[in-house]
């Protein structure tokens, strides 16, 4: 993801984010990673507010997640 945005490579972006939103589960397991990298990269802007959605029904799923430190 942070290669094909700092490579401008658009197409490639919207992919992934279509593949991640379509697998949520890949977006529940890596939840801490891959937030960090949507609130770096403003394009990513659908995984970005899948995440505040999410949230604001369930803040404590951060807590919970497998890759929170």
């Amino acid at each position: 993801m942070i290669a094909a945005d700092e490579l401008c490579l658009d197409e490639l972006c919207t992919y992934t984010e279509d593949f991640l939103l379509n697998n949520r589960e890949s977006l529940k397991s890596n939840l801490v990673l891959l937030l960090h990298v949507t609130t770096e990269f403003d394009q990513f802007t659908r995984i970005s507010q899948f995440y505040k959605e999410t949230y604001r029904q369930n803040p404590s799923l951060i807590f919970k997640a497998k890759d929170f430190t």
